[in-house]
């Protein structure tokens, strides 16, 4: 089982304990079984779900995620299925698991997939299932992510990288970010974690430039060009960006960026409402996208660094919802 620290709408809490069954990583979800349910301990007889929800709460969870297969983009039934189960389920202290391929974030399906689980009254948590950063695949995922958390009812946004920001700026109950790699996205189902290149150097987050780098790229631009930037948080101490090289810099590199990140909570937490949330990201992913041309011209390589294209989007689309773009839930304050 997974575990991750959560952002939640009231707090940063690190005690917020959820055990994730990650049953997408062991079945899609079919119209029959949209639910995995693994055997007991002897390996003979399957569990039920309400067993399987307890021995989550017997671990300490804090609530309950189903554990929902994985739903592949346009399986309806599998969908429809998955939340009538789950709407049998009489206890409140239960999140409804939403696996989702990223292609269900496509126009195509949008609108569908915002129907299904607006009828369900209980919480649900969407994971984003794809390779590297799975909002870059489709140039509208980012607006449609921000319709199903608007209109869906109670959603939070689990494993997301840094859209867990987006996703709480946008209404959003809670997210978990991910310390590493194989905790800021969900791998889809049948698929192997694939890297753009064999290299031992860990991901390294430019808080500046609000996205994440392999510490040998970083190492390889600011060579021989200005100081590297380095970082004063309680993780680092000044330690510079450019020196997470070997694989043993992989638990300090997750800890400078979760602390990177969480640094950033205050002032997300602090605006007083969703609007003014919505209003501070943007900013902060406008301020993040010019950053990048700055520090490409302080080190005289002009195509060092390129804003991601979710970044792009962060920044460049309307900081709420527009009329395009439009939610059938009133804005609620935080």
């Amino acid at each position: 089982m997974a575990t991750d620290s959560c952002v939640q709408a009231g707090a940063w809490s690190a005690a917020s304990l959820v055990l994730d069954p990650e049953g997408y990583t062991h079945a899609v979800a079919t119209q029959e079984e949209p639910f995995v349910l693994n055997s007991d301990g002897d390996g003979l007889f399957g569990l039920t779900l309400e067993q399987e929800l307890q021995r989550q709460r017997d671990c300490g969870a804090c609530v309950a995620l189903t554990p929902t297969g994985y739903l592949q983009a346009g399986d309806s039934d599998a969908l429809r299925a998955s939340v009538r189960a789950a709407a049998r389920i009489d206890r409140d202290d239960v999140v409804f698991s939403v696996p989702l391929d990223v292609a269900w974030f496509t126009d195509e399906f949008i609108g569908h997939l915002v129907a299904v689980l607006s009828r369900l009254a209980l919480p649900k948590a969407v994971f984003l299932g794809g390779q590297f950063d799975p909002m870059e695949r489709y140039r509208e995922a980012v607006a449609n992510l921000r319709r199903v958390v608007a209109e869906a009812g109670d959603v939070a946004v689990l494993r997301t990288d840094l859209t867990g920001f987006d996703a709480m700026s946008h209404g959003a109950f809670a997210t978990s970010i991910g310390s590493g790699g194989s905790l800021r996205h969900m791998i889809p189902f049948g698929k192997f974690a694939r890297s753009n290149k064999p290299d031992p150097s860990p991901s390294v987050l430019f808080g500046e430039l609000m996205s994440f780098h392999k510490g040998s790229t970083l190492y390889s631009k600011f060579a021989d060009t200005r100081p590297p930037p380095a970082c004063a948080c309680q993780a680092c101490q000044g330690r510079a960006l450019d020196t997470f090289l070997a694989r043993e810099d992989t638990v300090p590199a997750h800890q400078h960026s979760m602390c990177t990140w969480a640094s950033w909570i205050d002032d997300l937490l602090t605006q007083p409402t969703l609007a003014d949330r919505a209003t501070w990201w943007r900013n902060r992913c406008v301020g993040a996208v010019a950053q990048a041309e700055i520090v490409n011209t302080q080190i005289n390589q002009p195509d060092a660094f390129t804003a991601p294209k979710t970044l792009r989007a962060w920044a460049e689309l309307p900081a709420w919802l527009s009329a395009t773009q439009t939610t059938t839930r009133r804005l609620r304050t935080q």
